[in-house]
């Protein structure tokens, strides 16, 4: 979400990483601290029950217009989900988030006394930046009550995957939902209140690993492949796009060509799948082709940009140019080894195993690459991730980049005591040939009358006329 003197496409980046106690970090695209939230603050129950506070799961959502507030859902132990609102500040402007609606004496302009002020940020980074969480909910997403009074217990079960996202309600414009996938294989729907609304079970009830929404479906990554679901009835659509022996991990769609998916494997394999190819009447998923050079030994994420597709495995990260994937396919133009693939290899291969998200929100930033570190302190960070965060606000083509640098040097003799992320912001150049022909409009229309005026002339001259028609003498 933006706003305030942000402009037009213009986007703030804000990483969040949570340590092994529960406590969120946030920091900004430069790595200055944002602010710190303990785990007392979004875990209820947390002070008699220190394992409610281990984070699994994060899902961000910026909102559908710019007055919604920016949504942080954080899924810890047993299916409970936490959601908390986010309002951005830069200097003594909100730039993201609900702003409040000041009534102002109708005289002097100046603000009615007795009214609700906003409450700013604690800290500001030395740009100006502000931040303020608040807790909404928190939501038992085992346990819930559909909004007809019925509904049923799941068997004790941890989050695999959540999304939330905003759609049409009616009458009263939208609204904003969670989508949460169990290790169990259920995947059930919420409104932001916890109210549970609808469920599915997936097919062998094997757990969905990514959620991604586009239009009115939910594209659901199973172990077999890929199943889509109406994201207000919760009900399957009839296309399907199989997958192989590895399960799928993460999925995203390409932004020039929203039937195409990419589709992210265990086995570290990508492959593209166009889903809406026709097979007589009938809409179906089709297997396009498998990405060059992808493959591997660990789980792949994507992200996708104007013209670009982008793989990272433990290994490194693969960037592909799609500009033209229907004529001329996916190209492979670069190839970056991680930081922390070099660490683990020298630490004996003890690698981390999950990375944890950041979020974007709108704003401003001048175009450039930017790159800042930031810092954890080892005491109470978790194992290091040890994959990307790809996370990109409201249709917006730039990507932020989380690398994990650390060394695991905090638990060996003389080490720095620290663990490291090094954020990049990805700004991929894209430049199609432009075939917009309007400029040629007002030149064919002068040549039009031209043409006409100058065979009216030439017609009554051969009549013997003086001028148009050709009239008689």
């Amino acid at each position: 979400a933006g706003g305030g003197t942000a402009q037009p496409g213009s986007f703030i980046n804000v990483v969040v990483v949570a340590d092994a106690m529960g406590s969120l970090h946030f920091f900004d695209a430069d790595g200055s601290p944002l602010l710190s939230v303990p785990c007392d603050t979004w875990a209820l129950g947390s002070a008699n029950a220190p394992e409610a506070c281990v984070v699994s799961k994060f899902a961000f959502e910026v909102g559908a217009s710019i007055s919604d507030e920016p949504l942080l859902a954080v899924a810890g132990p047993r299916g409970v989900v936490s959601i908390l609102n986010l309002t951005l500040w830069r200097e003594d402007q909100i730039i993201a988030g609900k702003k409040p609606r000041i009534r102002k004496d109708p005289e002097t302009g100046e603000p009615l006394p007795g009214q609700p002020t906003p409450e700013p940020p604690s800290s500001r980074t030395i740009g100006g930046l502000g931040l303020v969480v608040k807790y909404e909910s928190s939501i038992d997403t085992t346990v819930a009550e559909l909004a007809d009074g019925g509904g049923a217990a799941v068997a004790e079960s941890e989050v695999s995957a959540m999304i939330l996202f905003s759609a049409r309600a009616g009458d009263s414009g939208s609204k904003r939902y969670l989508a949460v996938a169990h290790t169990s294989g259920e995947v059930r729907s919420f409104d932001r209140n916890g109210t549970m609304l609808k469920g599915i079970v997936l097919e062998g009830g094997t757990p969905a690993l990514d959620i991604k929404k586009t239009g009115s479906s939910l594209a659901i990554a199973e172990s077999g492949g890929v199943s889509f679901i109406s994201s207000s009835r919760f009900t399957f659509g009839q296309v399907y796009c199989k997958g192989g022996m590895s399960p799928v991990v993460s999925m995203v769609y390409d932004v020039l060509s929203p039937g195409m998916l990419y589709v992210g494997f265990q086995s570290g394999d990508v492959v593209l799948y166009n889903t809406k190819a026709k097979n007589d009447k009938s809409t179906v998923c089709t297997k396009m082709y498998k990405l060059p050079t992808t493959g591997g030994t660990n789980g792949v994420r994507l992200h996708a940009a104007r013209g670009y597709v982008l793989a990272t495995t433990y290994e490194g990260i693969s960037i592909f140019n799609s500009t033209h994937l229907r004529e001329s396919g996916v190209r492979l133009i670069a190839k970056k080894a991680t930081a922390s693939a070099t660490a683990a290899e020298a630490a004996g291969g003890d690698a981390a195993k999950e990375g944890r998200k950041g979020k974007d929100k709108k704003g401003g930033r001048d175009k450039g690459t930017k790159v800042g570190k930031t810092a954890v302190s080892c005491e109470h960070l978790a194992i290091p991730p040890a994959s990307v965060s790809w996370v990109a606000g409201a249709k917006l083509p730039e990507v932020l980049v989380v690398l994990p640098t650390s060394d695991r040097s905090c638990t060996g003799a003389g080490g720095s005591g620290e663990d490291n992320l090094e954020l990049f912001e990805a700004l991929l150049p894209y430049n199609p040939v432009s075939t917009d022909i309007s400029w040629m409009r007002m030149p064919m229309l002068f040549g039009g009358l031209i043409i006409v005026f100058g065979w009216q002339f030439f017609k009554g001259k051969k009549g013997g006329g003086g001028g148009f028609g050709g009239g008689r003498g």
